[in-house]
């Protein structure tokens, strides 16, 4: 169980492009479990892959991550290869879009038609 205080100084703007506003934020970590920090870094991971998704214009059926790779102030890692490769494979659309780019026969498509 943790113990302690702890201030954090952030800045958050109302609107896109409008000032920020400088907040000093005191945490007491008093009392909280580990399922505690567990609940709040999935939900912080949930945010920051949606946001990635977002970035690709892709999102995939299925996939895993690694907490420690996306620590606060690390930068997001792409896709494995592997990752890549289910994600264009479970889309037909984005399937047949490579598949024509490169000049490939879709012979999955041809069987499933």
């Amino acid at each position: 169980m943790l113990q302690g205080k702890q201030v954090v100084t952030f800045n958050t703007r109302l609107v896109a492009k409008g000032p920020q506003k400088k907040t000093r934020m005191t945490v007491d970590w008093t009392g909280v479990t580990d399922e505690i920090l567990r609940a709040y870094t999935l939900q912080a991971l949930v945010v920051r892959v949606q946001g990635g998704f977002r970035t690709k214009k892709a999102v995939p059926d299925e996939f895993s991550i690694v907490v420690k790779d996306h620590a606060p102030g690390t930068r997001s890692v792409g896709m494995t290869e592997e990752e890549a490769i289910s994600l264009v494979m479970s889309d037909p659309a984005k399937r047949a879009e490579l598949f024509k780019k490169y000049g490939i026969a879709d012979t999955a498509a041809k069987k499933a038609a």
